[in-house]
């Protein structure tokens, strides 16, 4: 049975979360830990029961759950097609960009990398250099700006020049370009 009111209805999961918690404390004030009569007893169970299952569907403390690479691409995807839509102040050349796919494909390969991976926010090492080595390259080997490297690979500028120093560094060679990214 459905005890839900209109207000009930109105209210978020995690309002009606703290309503059970408030209505479970105001019955165990009343009633004590063990409450005598079974209609009591019932609703204890039932508000726990509820707390319980809105509990885990709704946590402050935890990060929300990772996306299926299914639903990554579609968002991707249509990202791409906002970005695409959106008039830029300076487009990329479509040679650069292809150019700059094709780098971080071989670069996918070699490492036995995918998509998700090289675009994640994780910060594991062979992930790392794959992107620094995609950055340097790009900024080596085409006309792309360090913000359009970056938004490639979903990073900020500075990251680039960083991840372009920090390649150059490991593998002993010249930087691509001045630090402050003019050619």
């Amino acid at each position: 049975m459905n005890h839900a009111t209109p207000e009930d209805l109105a209210m978020s999961r995690g309002q009606r979360i703290e309503a059970c918690r408030r209505s479970l404390s105001l019955l165990l004030i009343h009633h004590g830990a063990n409450p005598p009569d079974g209609a009591a007893r019932a609703a204890v169970a039932r508000l726990r029961g509820q707390i319980a299952a809105g509990a885990t569907a709704v946590r402050r403390d935890e990060p929300p759950p990772l996306l299926a690479p299914a639903a990554v691409a579609r968002r991707r995807e249509r990202a791409a097609k906002v970005v695409a839509a959106r008039p830029s102040r300076r487009k990329a050349p479509d040679v650069d960009m292809e150019h700059l796919l094709s780098i971080a494909a071989a670069v996918m390969l070699r490492d036995g990398l995918n998509e998700n991976e090289l675009f994640s926010h994780r910060r594991n090492p062979a992930l790392v250099r794959a992107r620094h080595e995609i950055m340097y390259r790009a900024a080596k080997e085409t006309k792309l700006s360090l913000p359009q490297i970056g938004r490639f690979l979903e990073r900020d500028h500075s990251s680039v020049v960083h991840g372009i120093a920090r390649h150059a560094e490991r593998l002993g060679l010249d930087r691509p370009r001045p630090p402050g990214g003019v050619a």
